[in-house]
């Protein structure tokens, strides 16, 4: 948040930064965390340090975040039963290569997110501003415009993980089927989500840490819904009567039960 807040103000003011960011906090996690969080933004601004926690947030969050895409690599790469093939004292040569790759990822998905943040917040507008002089079927269809704009990015984002991510070559088309699954089943969790955070669901019984709770939940629903999606494209593909080649570095990785050999009872 530091980071999106010391970026963001460069093109636009503080005030309106904040405004923005908080109220899409208040939307997702609710109010009381949203003020939580505001007053922990708001302490560290008077502690002078906002620059410096801001720089550690870039490095973290650069770091963190190739991470968490490189062993989103290796479990795809499980579940399509492929694997980099082993290079003996060049294993760091590779890691570099993923982490640029990842790296270069991020900053489409930024890019991207950016762009749809922007178009959301023209929509809203534009919804406003029309709810007052047309009727409730114009902001409905806006509504309806925002939500298809949404599945479409949220569905190339799947996309390209399937796609470009693993060490498998496979085909935009072959990936489709899965991106869909995975795209309704990601909003529809999103929307269940915001429902339960309304409802005071979560916070309730867990108060101020409710919101710590609602992310984990999230992450670990986002999570489940990426890897069955790249089971559910796998299946696809194998019943199309094809199949997932490796890339050039990698190999394909099966799996065989070998029986234990010699007395069992003397086994350790």
């Amino acid at each position: 948040l530091l980071v999106i807040i010391w970026v963001a103000e460069l093109f636009y003011g503080q005030q309106a930064v904040e405004g923005k960011l908080f109220g899409e906090i208040a939307a997702l996690l609710g109010k009381e965390s949203a003020k939580q969080i505001e007053d922990a933004i708001w302490l560290t601004r008077l502690s002078g340090e906002a620059n410096i926690a801001a720089v550690a947030g870039i490095t973290t969050l650069v770091l963190g975040a190739t991470g968490v895409l490189a062993e989103i690599q290796d479990s795809i790469n499980q579940i399509w039963h492929i694997r980099p093939r082993p290079r003996k004292g060049k294993g760091w040569v590779r890691l570099i290569k993923n982490r640029f790759i990842s790296f270069s990822m991020i900053a489409v998905f930024a890019f991207l997110l950016l762009v749809s943040l922007m178009i959301n917040t023209v929509v809203d507008l534009l919804g406003q501003r029309l709810a007052v002089i047309f009727s409730n079927q114009t902001v409905v269809l806006l509504y309806i415009i925002n939500l298809i704009f949404s599945f479409l990015l949220t569905a190339f984002l799947f996309a390209v993980i399937f796609k470009m991510l693993p060490d498998g070559k496979v085909k935009w088309r072959q990936v489709i089927p899965g991106v869909i699954i995975t795209t309704l089943l990601f909003m529809l969790g999103k929307f269940l989500l915001g429902f339960y955070i309304s409802s005071k669901g979560a916070s309730s019984p867990y108060g101020a840490a409710g919101s710590v709770v609602i992310i984990l939940l999230w992450v670990y629903y986002s999570a489940i819904i990426l890897y069955a999606g790249a089971v559910l494209t796998r299946l696809w593909i194998l019943y199309k009567g094809e199949k997932i080649y490796p890339k050039k570095y990698a190999v394909w990785v099966e799996r065989v039960e070998v029986p234990a050999s010699g007395n069992s009872a003397a086994a350790p």
